[in-house]
């Protein structure tokens, strides 16, 4: 298909990251960011905008399949699972429009596995980038805020049972 303009945030944000400007409240200043950045490298604006979203969703189906391949699935199982989440309607749907919602995806995917990886070893090298991959996600997509609750529980947790370890 065409690259074309999507309505709503998304032909905002395309010229927010073209002019390197700021939006309205509530707004994506991060996929702005990315965008802008992508920009210097191909110039064209609309055609950029649905890069950034290809890209980006191709991205976070690696992370998938990274994350599904340590929580112990097989080669093909985590084979199969991405390829049934790549194709459904939506995601793909995402990952062809200039919108935020594949950029969010893969800072979602990202943050899930650099937890992962934190809980298998508990260093504060892993979790320090997955708190920085949070922050950057809500410049993405604000709703975010809403896995900050699991994620300090998660954190919580382990760290109880890694000191009632300690102790007996």
């Amino acid at each position: 298909p065409i690259p074309s303009v999507v309505g709503s945030d998304g032909d905002e944000f395309l010229l927010q990251a073209f002019q390197r400007g700021v939006g309205h409240l509530g707004s994506s200043p991060a996929y702005v960011w990315i965008g802008s950045f992508f920009m210097l490298l191909t110039g064209d604006a609309l055609y950029t905008m649905h890069l950034v979203s290809a890209v980006f969703m191709s991205a976070s189906l690696i992370l998938l399949w990274l994350l599904t391949r340590e929580l112990g699935a097989s080669y093909e199982a985590a084979t199969f699972s991405t390829l049934m989440f790549a194709f459904t309607p939506v995601i793909w749907r995402f990952g062809m429009r200039a919108e935020r919602y594949s950029v969010n995806a893969f800072f979602i995917v990202g943050l899930i596995w650099l937890l992962k990886r934190w809980s298998d070893n508990r260093s504060l090298n892993r979790l320090i980038p997955a708190a920085l991959l949070f922050g950057l996600s809500l410049g993405i997509y604000l709703p975010n805020i809403l896995m900050l609750v699991p994620m300090v529980a998660l954190v919580f947790l382990e760290s109880r049972a890694d000191r009632s370890a300690a102790r007996s």
